[in-house]
């Protein structure tokens, strides 16, 4: 849809419950108006009506966290994880030497949710405490880069300075390769004779993939699969 088609007040409501949905803490308003460049009252009045309907929850001190609403709009949604873990598991069954896993995205990490490996065929593991860095690594990439998160929203949340000055020449270059993420939806590293990717799936959560084998010209086979067999999969 065009920018010209949209109701521009819905919108930004939008972009303001998200964010909020999204940080860690709660949000001032002052902040908040800083941050969207927006003047107070019209923000103001934003925030009103939100927590009127209970998508927002203004606290004690005057700032504002997630409402109800939004809880119960998350627990009448349809659980896509049961999917997810079928494609996990009728990828395995196609390269059963693969370890494929499943990310997503929370307030603060990068986390593997789900995993499925050789050493344990068949069974679906749920890795305890394990993180991937958001600026290294294919699976990282591609989780932040299908996030929705902006840019000064990833830098707030992790610095560049702190995770990726000594992974990326510079902070351009990063943000070159997570737009080129977004825009295909997928990325791939090859090293030796091990091949990874890492896959955005309808669900918002990313499958990754790493096949250790001899042959890299096959690699490009097997990517061409993976891709077709998820394409499929989720139409």
């Amino acid at each position: 849809m065009a920018n010209s088609d949209l109701v521009l007040s819905v919108a930004k409501a939008l972009d303001v419950l998200k964010y909020i949905a999204l940080q860690s803490e709660s949000c001032c308003l002052r902040d908040l108006a800083q941050h969207f460049n927006m003047k107070t009252p019209a923000l103001h009045n934003i925030l009103r009506t939100m927590v009127d309907r209970k998508f927002l929850c203004k606290t004690a001190d005057g700032k504002y966290t997630p409402g109800t609403a939004l809880q119960e709009i998350a627990n009448n949604l349809p659980d896509k994880l049961a999917g997810d873990e079928k494609l996990l598991c009728m990828l395995h069954e196609m390269y059963p030497e693969a370890v494929i896993t499943l990310a997503e995205i929370s307030s603060n990490a990068v986390i593997c949710c789900r995993r499925i490996s050789p050493d344990a065929p068949g069974q679906i593991q749920t890795p305890v405490n394990r993180t991937f860095p958001p600026y290294t690594g294919v699976t990282g990439l591609v989780t932040i880069s299908c996030s929705g998160l902006s840019a000064d929203e990833l830098e707030n949340r992790w610095p560049f300075e702190d995770f990726g000055q000594n992974e990326w020449e510079n902070r351009k270059k990063f943000l070159e390769t997570l737009a080129r993420c977004r825009k295909n939806g997928f990325a791939v590293k090859k090293r030796n004779s091990t091949l990874t990717m890492a896959v955005a799936l309808q669900s918002g959560r990313t499958l990754g993939f790493c096949l250790t084998q001899n042959d890299m010209k096959n690699g490009t086979k097997v990517q061409k699969e993976i891709l077709d067999f998820i394409s499929r999969m989720e139409k």
